[in-house]
């Protein structure tokens, strides 16, 4: 019988989840909320995808005076269940997990800062069952708490492991605990920024992980 090959990870929010309707709900409710002037989901999710933070853009929009209120409502919004609902799995994601799950084991780490949300999302989304082992942690980290989160799986064969995401963080994570790693241009990087990181894959559609999958464990 032939080994199992070493699990794959998966980043959650843009690798696997197009959170763009949450990530604009939270922003336009908030400022919405006190009249305050916000831009067209297109316009922000733009400039979200270029790597202009929250925090910029309602600086941009709304003044300083806005941004530390704006900021402590925003955190206890964006993984409230209520907007956690307005995630959806990327078309296409689906069928890769669950044809991954035939073939070898899957891990999820992914920066959450509340578990049990976290769980409740993926049941609803019926994916819960496809990770073996689910790692999360401070949604303010940089790429070094993934990293711990990812060293904590305890890899056996980590050059033959795939860390799939879809930011500079993701990249640098994986490479820094021996993966190899695969960017997807569908989340909250722009195929430039991604490409500057300089990861071994980066695809365009979810089914293109397949291919990224199969070549670390033949190279």
């Amino acid at each position: 019988m032939s080994a199992i090959p070493p699990p794959m990870v998966f980043d959650l929010d843009g690798a696997l989840l197009d959170i763009s309707e949450r990530f604009y709900r939270v922003y336009s409710d908030i400022l919405a909320e006190r009249q305050l002037p916000r831009l067209p989901k297109e316009v922000y999710w733009g400039l979200r995808r270029r790597h202009v933070s929250t925090r910029d853009i309602v600086l941009r929009t709304c003044g300083e005076s806005v941004v530390p209120w704006f900021y402590e409502e925003r955190m206890r919004r964006i993984e409230d269940r209520e907007y956690l609902k307005y995630d959806r799995l990327t078309g296409g994601a689906l069928e890769v997990l669950q044809a991954i799950h035939q073939e070898r084991p899957m891990a999820l780490v992914t920066l959450r800062d509340h578990p049990e949300n976290l769980a409740a999302q993926l049941e609803w989304l019926g994916i819960a069952d496809l990770f073996q082992r689910i790692r999360s942690g401070n949604s303010f980290g940089d790429w070094t708490v993934k990293s711990r989160l990812i060293r904590d799986l305890d890899l056996a064969a980590p050059e033959k492991s795939l860390m799939v995401g879809d930011t500079e963080i993701d990249v640098l994570a994986g490479r820094d605990c021996g993966l190899r790693t695969c960017a997807v241009t569908y989340g909250i990087r722009t195929a430039e920024l991604l490409r500057a990181a300089q990861p071994d894959f980066l695809v365009d559609r979810p089914e293109e992980i397949l291919r990224a999958a199969a070549a670390t464990v033949s190279g």
